[in-house]
């Protein structure tokens, strides 16, 4: 349908469609701007804090970059069963 054949009501309906539109992505914006910052920077201030590191638990030793592992058994069986 043009434009010029849509009456005053509908054109104004499409007007305020479209104002919905970008309060709504506005609206998203500052909600999860809000979030982050009461949620995951709270976390991230906290474990700092207290000395945590979440993201990698299992630090290897200072000066290496090497993780400990156990030694995996050399039998035909585990060789058999790999994943």
């Amino acid at each position: 349908m043009a434009s010029s054949n849509k009456s005053g009501l509908a054109r104004l309906w499409d007007g305020l469609k479209a104002f919905q539109n970008r309060v709504a992505i506005a609206l998203t914006v500052v909600l999860l701007f809000i979030l982050y910052f009461t949620v995951f920077a709270v976390i991230a201030i906290l474990a700092k804090l207290f000395g945590k590191d979440l993201l990698h638990p299992d630090k290897p030793e200072p000066g290496s970059h090497w993780l400990r592992r156990e030694p995996a058994d050399n039998t035909l069986e585990s060789f058999a069963r790999q994943f």
